[in-house]
């Protein structure tokens, strides 16, 4: 099997035309012979550049085959054999994709970081494969996403991920390996130790004047997790501000206390966040913009993401009749059941996210909505990271596989090509052609020197 790597440099094959043109358009030299008298010859026109048939046909066959060899050197030919298959076969390319969340960087009873042995198991593998790389991700997605891409990129050889983490119940399943092209292996690594028992400080809810804060203390093991709550008291709300119509003190009192006893995460003062409420005075022209990236965004997208936040919606009726736009900076996150804007979200200059509902402070939709906003702060993944349960022998398996023979279209990406041989081909022709050149020059002059004497 041939292939070509650069099969759109065969359209220089049309230059063989050239050696053709140039010899049949080759001047020709009369030979002069001596005649008694001219009187009786006829005058006649000649052409200047007549057509004949090609005077060195073997020249001119050479040279079309050097015009040949170099367009073939040019259009980067492979060929396919079975040793060079076997050989390519033979390889490895390996990308290695290291676990960097937070459970591995956390210290555990052995009083070391799973990612100290992480590195050093991510060497010995490394060692072993043709081609290597390393990719550190907190989210083992994205680095096998990554990883697929790097891997398709490299010269033929069998392909393979390796993931070295602690691999925690429910970071990893089926999906995120099938990120992996098709044709490479996947192996797992598990690092750490196994912990019977993690206990760890959970997000602060909510308090306000009336309705202590609470603290979590959260117990895990492997089968089972419990939840310990400590009153605290709060004499204010860090990172939040309610704007609402003036004269609406007491209804966002009672909005506040609410929503603590409902339970919600407590705010923080350094990710701010001010939820604007029907009859709120109008900001200051230029002191909203769009969504700043981080945390922010991130919170607005889980904002639309949430299920329960869009069934209250289609069930709310706003009493407010005036057109809320939905045009920048302003980005609607929910709608009602009429696709007018219920939620918007937006920014301050200084990094405020401000949440702007079409509902009072005595409205429960108020409630539902700035609940959802102090939840939607929190990052999910805090408490995924202090997961204990590992994946057992069964669902590792069942993610693993092996890499595949090479397959005969990875000449595609063949890191070498046999183009040196069409260069040692045109070479070798240019040679005997300057020689035919030199040969016919000598044999001319010597019919030169013959007719002279």
């Amino acid at each position: 099997m041939l292939g070509w790597q650069n099969p759109a440099a065969l359209w220089t094959l049309s230059v063989i035309a050239v050696p053709i043109v140039v010899h049949l358009l080759r001047t020709y030299h009369a030979k002069r012979i001596a005649f008694p008298t001219l009187r009786f010859v006829q005058p006649s026109r000649t052409a200047a550049v007549r057509m004949r048939l090609p005077s060195d046909v073997l020249l001119m066959l050479i040279r079309m085959a050097i015009v040949a060899a170099a367009a073939a050197g040019l259009a980067g030919p492979v060929l396919l054999t079975n040793s060079r298959l076997s050989a390519w076969d033979a390889r490895i390319a390996r990308a290695v994709v290291i676990d960097r969340s937070e459970s591995m960087r956390a210290r555990n009873s052995t009083g070391m970081a799973p990612e100290t042995a992480a590195a050093e198991a991510a060497e010995a593998e490394m060692r072993t494969a043709t081609y290597a790389s390393r990719f550190t991700a907190t989210d083992i997605e994205d680095g096998l996403v990554r990883a697929s891409r790097w891997l398709d990129a490299q010269p033929p050889s069998r392909r393979e991920v390796v993931v070295i983490s602690d691999l925690q119940r429910g970071a990893l399943d089926e999906s995120f390996v099938n990120a992996v092209g098709r044709g490479a292996g996947v192996r797992f690594i598990p690092i750490g130790a196994i912990e019977s028992r993690a206990s760890f400080e959970g997000l602060p809810l909510l308090g306000v004047p009336g309705t202590g804060g609470r603290a979590q203390r959260i117990e895990a093991t492997p089968d089972s997790t419990s939840v310990e709550m400590e009153s605290q008291p709060a004499v204010n709300v860090p990172g939040l501000r309610i704007m609402a119509a003036p004269g609406s003190e007491a209804k966002v009192a009672r909005l506040l206390r609410a929503i603590a006893t409902a339970g919600a995460y407590r705010g923080s003062a350094d990710q701010p966040i001010a939820v604007k409420l029907s009859g709120a005075p109008r900001e200051q022209p230029g002191s909203i913009v769009a969504l700043k990236p981080g945390w922010m965004l991130r919170a607005a997208l889980r904002l639309r993401e949430s299920g329960a936040l869009a069934a209250s919606a289609a069930e709310f009726r706003p009493l407010q009749t005036a057109e809320r736009s939905s045009q920048e900076p302003w980005a609607t996150l929910v709608r009602g059941a009429s696709g007018q804007p219920l939620v918007r979200a937006a920014a301050t200059q200084a990094s405020e996210l401000v949440v702007d509902v079409a509902a009072p402070p005595d409205d429960i939709f108020a409630a539902i909505v700035t609940q959802a906003v102090l939840n939607a702060r929190a990052d999910p993944a805090t408490y995924a990271e202090h997961e204990i349960a590992r994946l057992d022998d069964a669902a590792i398996a069942a993610m693993t596989r092996q890499a595949e023979p090479v397959e005969r279209d990875a000449w595609r990406t063949a890191e070498k090509t046999d183009a040196r041989w069409c260069w040692v081909v045109a070479l070798l022709l240019l040679g005997i052609e300057q020689w035919l050149r030199a040969r016919g020059v000598r044999r001319q002059s010597e019919e030169v020197t013959h007719a002279a004497a």
